[in-house]
């Protein structure tokens, strides 16, 4: 919900341009609870712009967008993420593998949305290793918040084996918390030893049909 109504929105067509010569399209429909609707009025549609293709990569350069969604910052109102990548996680020749969020809100989505140009959050991706994004939910949930409070999700990044958890936050300027922490689920490590909260255990691998 990105225009703030209480309805869910929905992507109602993509355009993509597997060429790799022009941005790629999507068009995301406004929900409504009325029973009568014009899909040619643009006033309940924003179209969303992105240099790689949604549904299959450049012919050429093997580029790639995929898209998701949650509440980053804590507002309540959904946001749009997207991760620019190679389809076979290759270096890219003219551009970084990343991740670009832009925040919903009445006002953010209207017209034609830049997701890169116009990104409130950009985070860069290292130089090889297909990088997707995901939104994990609240996962993480201070003791500061009390029942009933709207909780920012957590974003998920894996690039090639490596995962990343970025704490949901209103303020996503704050550069001290912009680093994700590193997860390793095969050695029982993170990047943070003393206060990691995802670790391997054995859980119910004791029972049949559970690894």
């Amino acid at each position: 919900d990105g225009d703030v109504d209480g309805t869910k929105d929905f992507i109602a067509a993509i355009q993509d341009d597997i060429t790799g010569a022009g941005p790629s399209r999507a068009r995301v429909y406004f929900g409504t609870t009325s029973t009568v609707v014009n899909p040619i009025d643009n006033s309940d549609s924003v179209t969303f712009e992105f240099p790689a293709p949604l549904l299959s990569p450049t012919l050429t350069l093997k580029t790639q967008s995929f898209i998701e969604y949650g509440d980053f910052n804590g507002d309540g109102v959904d946001d749009i993420v997207l991760s620019v990548t190679t389809a076979d996680g290759t270096t890219p020749a003219d551009f970084t593998h990343s991740v670009y969020i832009k925040f919903g809100g009445e006002n953010n989505w209207s017209g034609t949305v830049n997701l890169v140009n116009e990104a409130d959050v950009v985070i860069s991706g290292g130089p090889t290793g297909k990088l997707i994004a995901r939104s994990l939910g609240d996962i993480v949930r201070p003791t500061t918040y009390l029942p009933g409070d709207a909780r920012p999700d957590e974003l998920g990044i894996q690039q090639g084996n490596d995962f990343y958890i970025f704490t949901g936050r209103e303020d996503w300027s704050d550069l001290s918390r912009s680093v994700g922490t590193l997860v390793d689920f095969e050695s029982d490590t993170t990047s943070e030893p003393t206060t990691a909260q995802w670790h391997v255990t054995t859980r119910r691998g004791q029972e049949t049909g559970h690894p």
